[in-house]
């Protein structure tokens, strides 16, 4: 598996982790943040083919940008409170949880798991 796709998850989950606080713009960004990785998950957990695992490859690059903004906001609105990182954590790990067992199955089709990673790392979560 490429070092890349494997820090992917915990690379997304980060990049909207800054997004908590107990102030409602912030939280509002991290619900945003879930339901995007969601979506992602999801996606990958659909890929039962080489044209499936195109298929989720054309989907994650195409919210890339949105995670990309979110993860933006996120900085902009400073570090988490610890309240809020507490109630959504369990949601977190369960989505890291979800992605790590998709993406295990996404390396029966290499070049796509590479379009996948690559579509990460255009987002730039740093």
């Amino acid at each position: 598996m490429h070092s890349s796709l494997r820090l992917a998850p915990l690379a997304l989950l980060l990049a909207v982790l800054p997004a908590c606080s107990s102030d409602s713009p912030q939280e509002a960004n991290m619900k945003a943040g879930l339901g995007v990785l969601d979506q992602m998950v999801a996606a990958l957990e659909k890929v039962s083919s080489k044209e499936t695992a195109q298929k989720a490859a054309e989907t994650i690059k195409g919210l890339v940008p949105q995670m990309k903004k979110l993860a933006e906001a996120g900085k902009a609105l400073g570090e988490p409170a610890k309240e809020l990182k507490d109630k959504y954590e369990p949601q977190m790990k369960a989505l890291q949880e979800r992605m790590m067992a998709a993406m295990g199955k996404l390396m029966s089709y290499p070049e796509e798991a590479e379009a996948i990673g690559k579509s990460m790392q255009e987002a730039d979560f740093q």
